[in-house]
């Protein structure tokens, strides 16, 4: 009797630890240029003011350990040619998109929403794309980094 009793609450102690296991928690994920000198910065600076309860995660594109399988089938290439993020929902947001969601996620909405509005929009959509399109040339002012590549 025992031990049926000890398998009953076994099975019950498995089915609680599933389903809650299966209510996951999706965090906004952003994966960046662990080489750009200026995106460092930025991630830096982002995780330091803004991320302290780690509600984003930071996921540097250029570690070792990096699978596309494990971000959506975004590959290291894509994730070089512009700002991949992706959202709590699974969904990818990139260039300014991903910045905006990127913003969102730590906490600096009315920052994401700025940059929507009708006039500031465009205008922030065309600065990302200069500044991608540049960041490595850019960088390289900053610091003495051998392992920068252009794009």
């Amino acid at each position: 009797m025992k031990l049926f009793e000890l398998s009953r609450r076994a099975l019950q102690v498995g089915s609680a630890r599933k389903f809650h296991l299966s209510q996951q928690v999706l965090k906004t994920k952003v994966l960046y240029d662990g080489h750009c000198p200026i995106c460092i910065k930025e991630i830096n600076f982002l995780k330091k003011y803004f991320n302290k309860e780690g509600k984003v995660d930071f996921v540097d594109i250029t570690e070792d350990s990096f699978k596309a399988e494990d971000y959506l089938g975004i590959t290291y290439e894509e994730a070089m040619g512009s700002m991949h993020v992706i959202g709590e929902n699974n969904k990818v947001f990139k260039k300014m998109d991903g910045i905006r969601e990127m913003y969102r996620g730590i906490g600096l909405k009315p920052l994401a929403t700025f940059t929507e509005l009708p006039l500031i929009r465009p205008l922030s959509d065309k600065m990302y794309d200069i500044f991608a399109a540049n960041r490595v040339r850019l960088g390289r002012k900053d610091s003495d980094c051998s392992k920068c590549k252009k794009d």
